[in-house]
């Protein structure tokens, strides 16, 4: 069993060792920032940095702009998705009835699906736009 001298020392370590910690991390903090000082002081990276925020900046501006259109977009994309997954297991779940012995049984169980949805999800696109 340790005798109350060697805890104490151990204390001091632990505290001396997360003092040296602290002082590393507080230099490598201060040597980070002034890197970064000195980057944006030079105009060229200043100038970089400003036109990438400037395109950053416009391109937000013009989704927030088109922010009806986009709803739109996104809107009619799942509609139509939506209709394409529905006709496509209306027709999957008839298609069960294909053996599992039959040659090329997936090519025969899932190809049908796919054009039942495909052409549902035309005729949809097709009331939309009329």
């Amino acid at each position: 069993m340790p005798d109350g001298d060697g805890a104490a020392r151990d204390g001091a370590t632990t505290a001396t060792r997360a003092t040296r910690h602290r002082a590393i991390y507080l230099r490598e903090t201060i040597n980070s920032k002034l890197r970064l000082v000195r980057t944006l002081s030079d105009t060229r990276a200043y100038e970089s940095y400003a036109h990438r925020s400037a395109s950053t900046i416009g391109m937000s501006m013009m989704l927030y702009e088109r922010r009806k259109m986009l709803f739109l977009a996104v809107a009619h994309a799942l509609g139509t998705m939506a209709v394409w997954a529905h006709f496509f297991l209306i027709k999957y779940r008839a298609q069960a009835k294909v053996p599992r012995a039959a040659n090329l049984y997936w090519w025969k169980r899932l190809t049908p699906p796919f054009e039942f949805g495909a052409m549902h999800a035309i005729l949809f696109q097709m009331a939309l736009f009329r």
